[in-house]
């Protein structure tokens, strides 16, 4: 009887152990998601979010010394690709991109008082889609994540500088000319 039990607890605890890995982290991001649309964070732009103080932090330990722009993105819901923009800034920034189980697939450093851009682009949509990985794409191991752009703001002059360059930040479906540009021959 003691080797049944033995059996029935190791595969008990290889599918905790594998809930754990494949399972939680798309439930924690879907909430994550759910929530953000619920606090009015649309999809395909950014939002600023408001400086963190113990009073209106929701993430365990947010940097005080950081600005944080966020973006929803679900590319079912664009053709070909999302085009990301990130304002010059003159501190330190970078920018983030997260699938839909948590995981950063991607990180850039922006250089110090420079504009980027970049396009998002789906893994899946990539192949066959005629658009050359030298675009400068990003490529997206799923549909649905999140973009984080971080900012050095350690005190309200960069907070003020923050906000009033953060409209420039850009996160949409492409415009027709920038389609028609790049279009697979055909």
């Amino acid at each position: 009887m003691k080797g049944v039990a033995g059996v029935v607890l190791l595969v008990s605890a290889g599918l905790a152990h594998w809930a754990t890995l494949e399972l939680i982290p798309g439930a924690i991001m879907s909430r994550a998601m759910d929530m953000m649309a619920e606090r009015g964070i649309p999809l395909h732009s950014f939002v600023l979010v408001p400086r963190a103080t113990p009073q209106n932090q929701t993430v365990v330990r947010p940097s005080p010394d950081l600005a944080y722009s966020i973006c929803r993105f679900d590319l079912d819901q664009v053709s070909l690709w999302l085009d990301v923009e990130v304002a010059p800034y003159p501190g330190m920034s970078s920018v983030s991109f997260f699938d839909d189980q948590t995981n950063n697939f991607s990180v850039v450093a922006i250089p110090i008082g420079e504009a980027m851009s970049f396009r998002l682009v789906s893994q899946r949509d990539m192949e066959g889609s005629g658009l050359a990985e030298s675009t400068g794409s990003i490529l997206a191991p799923s549909q649905k994540g999140l973009i984080l752009i971080r900012r050095l703001a350690p005190n309200d002059e960069y907070s003020y500088q923050v906000n009033a360059l953060a409209v420039g930040d850009r996160c949409a479906p492409p415009s027709p000319a920038n389609v028609f540009e790049v279009a697979p021959e055909g």
